[in-house]
């Protein structure tokens, strides 16, 4: 290595990360094909969170020297810290065949194995990931965080009693460790046991008083036992958790506060987070629209015509459109709009019987396809990424347990579940034909106003935990949203009286039923 390289290397680890910057742009611009110092602006940008400029620089650097086991490693580092697990694992895989199998090289191999098994993990890949986890901890047995990760991998896999114990242990090592009492926690509510969660996220601040992710997750813990005040204020945390639960994205105005409340404010309402929760927190709208002057609202541009179309006195845009300059004075995301209108029981009282109108024609000409009834709108299936396979299993349930559910009814099933289900499908109409009908043409992803219209025409839903859920409830249709297991994978499904959901009158929520309870209908 150049002596001028191996300052700017120094520089770098001893924390002088602009003067170490300088040194190796000159290096490069002298030397254009000097991938040391090229790997060094790699690393150096990667630690300013320049993750795209950092990969250009290691790119270029891995072109000149392809199997350098330390440009592969940072490569790979940076590929997973972006989210690109698949490629980051390959770029670790290589890095481990490359690397000597030196004394020296025993701890590095530990955290190439350890970080490995993270890419193979969020790939969904579980077994291999255990794998490698494994290896990392017999090369580095005080590796703790290799632990967490294991727990992690049997998580994705659907072991939850086995993830928990490899967090305890990890606790036991490193009882100061808040990732894996945080981890812990979260399994312990996905099993549950709501005092054993709430005590390790207790156990975290304890750790960190400061702690974000312990703050929302006993906020969540709150709204799962309706204690809804304490709930929305540990929920607001979710922009400071890591990594964050939802992104600040609205215009550059003050946030809303109760105070702003009827007072005259116009106020903008930027969505967060996915469809069904968009839709969840939306039923607050109309009670916004009584205390505000005005109020635009940003909803999925899949939704939007029917907004416009259900509410009127309020101004709707599409998101990722802007709300208009000079409209608002105030700007609030739509799930913190309960923080100001839903801390007790009570208060959901004022929740909307129904909330969207579907199109009527639409509804008509679905009506005459499906000819006379009766009929039950369906869907069975959360679909996730792969890392988040096992709560899309429990969110979900198995096509064939809607049959005798359909039989005790006397009604065919109309299926508007979307995403790749073509051999449930299939396997479906081999046992049971004819039971299940599709609407044709009907692309249940991108056209919802089409699901919406199915779901109205069959005026009965019994759906897995998605997005149909929701639109069945802001649609004011008689609706059961079933789970496998006794605890709801969110904490809008524990919001109920008796199995009546609070945020969706028409809507009763069934915890692990055998057999699928008959369908209501109001038609």
């Amino acid at each position: 290595m150049k002596s001028s390289a191996a300052e700017a290397i120094r520089l770098f680890q001893s924390g002088r990360a602009a003067e170490a910057e300088s040194a190796a742009r000159r290096l490069v611009a002298a030397s254009p094909r000097d991938a040391q110092a090229l790997h060094l602006l790699g690393c150096i940008r990667a630690q300013a969170g320049a993750r795209d400029e950092a990969l250009g620089f290691l790119d270029r650097a891995l072109a000149i020297d392809p199997r350098n086991g330390a440009f592969l490693i940072n490569r790979g580092r940076v590929l997973l810290e972006a989210g690109r697990a698949g490629e980051s694992a390959r770029d670790l895989q290589l890095a481990l065949q490359v690397m000597p199998a030196s004394k020296a090289a025993q701890a590095q191999l530990g955290i190439v194995h350890n970080m490995l098994g993270v890419a193979l993990q969020r790939e969904g890949r579980a077994d291999e990931a255990i794998a490698q986890l494994n290896q990392a901890l017999a090369i580095s047995p005080g590796l703790t965080g290799a632990l967490v990760n294991w727990g992690n991998a049997l998580e994705t896999g659907g072991d939850l009693e086995g993830a928990r114990a490899k967090y305890r242990e990890a606790i036991q090592r490193e009882p100061a460790m808040p990732q894996a009492w945080l981890n812990a926690a979260s399994v312990d509510v996905d099993l549950g046991r709501n005092a054993q969660a709430r005590e390790a996220y207790e156990r975290v601040l304890a750790i960190d008083p400061g702690s974000a992710d312990a703050r929302y997750g006993l906020g969540l813990l709150d709204l799962r036992e309706q204690r809804f005040g304490e709930g929305w204020d540990g929920y607001e945390r979710r922009f400071d958790t890591h990594p964050p639960q939802s992104t600040r994205r609205g215009p550059a105005l003050p946030a809303l506060e109760a105070r702003d409340l009827d007072t005259g404010k116009r106020v903008a309402v930027w969505s967060e987070m996915g469809v069904g929760d968009q839709v969840l927190y939306s039923t607050l709208l109309p009670q916004l629209r009584e205390r505000a002057a005005h109020v635009v609202a940003e909803v999925d541009p899949r939704l939007l015509a029917a907004y416009r179309r259900s509410l009127p006195a309020i101004e709707f845009v599409a998101r990722g459109d802007a709300i208009p300059p000079g409209s608002c004075d105030r700007q609030v995301g739509v799930g913190s709009l309960a923080q100001l209108m839903r801390r007790d029981s009570a208060s959901f009282a004022r929740q909307p019987r129904a909330l969207l109108l579907p199109d009527p024609a639409r509804v008509q000409a679905i009506r005459a396809q499906l000819g006379d009834g009766p009929h039950v709108a369906v869907s069975w299936r959360s679909l996730q990424a792969a890392v988040r396979a096992s709560r899309a299993a429990r969110k979900s349930i198995a096509l064939a347990q809607f049959a005798a559910m359909a039989a005790g009814a006397g009604a065919r099933l109309v299926d508007i579940q979307y995403g790749d289900v073509e051999a449930e499908r299939a396997a479906f109409e081999r046992e049971h034909p004819g039971v299940l009908v599709r609407i044709a043409g009907l692309d249940a992803f991108n056209d919802l106003e089409g699901v919406m219209a199915v779901i109205s025409a069959c005026g009965a839903v019994v759906t897995a935990s998605n997005v149909t859920a929701h639109l069945a409830g802001a649609l004011g249709v008689t609706a059961t949203v079933v789970f496998r297991g006794p605890v709801s994978p969110f904490h809008y499904w524990d919001a109920v009286a008796g199995a009546r959901s609070l945020w969706y009158p028409s809507l009763t929520v069934a915890a692990n039923p055998a057999p699928i309870p008959s369908a209501r209908f109001d038609r």
